[in-house]
């Protein structure tokens, strides 16, 4: 799991910083924006946190990052999850598997 956590905070900083880049913006400029909107307040160096991807981002502040910025967030990437080993994904009809708990269409 922390390998997606990862691969969506890697992602999310990317995108945070260089929306605020493109759009000629300081982190202070974004501080004075979040508090301004309403939505929510932040502090400096948790943006900055976000930016360099020290610090996972929560969904609420994804959203509102997304709407101060006037950007839609990024189709987060997901890497490919591996079938289980015991039923391969697909147990028989009416079954469940033991190991990844599937179930199987009736």
């Amino acid at each position: 799991m922390s390998g997606l956590k990862d691969s969506i905070r890697s992602e999310f900083s990317s995108w945070l910083f260089n929306a605020r880049l493109e759009d000629g913006l300081s982190q202070a400029d974004i501080v004075t924006a979040a508090k301004r909107s309403g939505y929510f307040e932040i502090h400096q160096t948790t943006l900055s946190r976000l930016e360099q991807g020290t610090q996972h981002p929560y969904l609420y502040q994804a959203l509102c990052m997304s709407r101060i910025l006037g950007r839609p967030l990024p189709e987060f990437s997901l890497p490919d999850v591996a079938p289980c080993p015991t039923c391969a994904g697909g147990p028989p009809a009416g079954f469940q598997c033991t190991t990844c708990g599937a179930r199987g269409a009736l």
